[in-house]
């Protein structure tokens, strides 16, 4: 966790989408199990990232290797690749919607 607030300090933060952004650390800087946050911020939150702002959906990602982390983001990419989970994701409003979503 220590390693992804620096992240957030220091960059990277990627924005993938308009929407999503996705602030991660490399798995050698402190992992000690593979997991997988998401906060969903209803106002938005501004990332300087253009067209792509404001960010609703920001997505946390902590592996232990990094096979472990292309396999996460891969299976994420699933997700966020379908336009309209995309849209279902970023408009949902309660934790069953947003586990709907991502279970789907």
């Amino acid at each position: 966790m220590r390693s992804l607030l620096r992240t957030l300090s220091w960059g990277p933060i990627y924005v993938l989408a308009p929407g999503l952004a996705m602030p991660h650390a490399r798995p050698e800087q402190g992992a000690r199990k593979n997991g997988l946050s998401l906060l969903h911020v209803k106002q938005g939150v501004n990332f300087a990232a253009d067209e792509n702002d404001p960010v609703f959906v920001v997505i946390m990602l902590c592996a232990l290797s990094g096979d472990d982390h292309i396999q996460m983001i891969t299976a994420l990419a699933d997700v966020f690749s379908d336009e309209s989970r995309l849209q279902q994701l970023l408009s949902a409003s309660a934790l069953p919607a947003i586990e709907a979503v991502i279970k789907d």
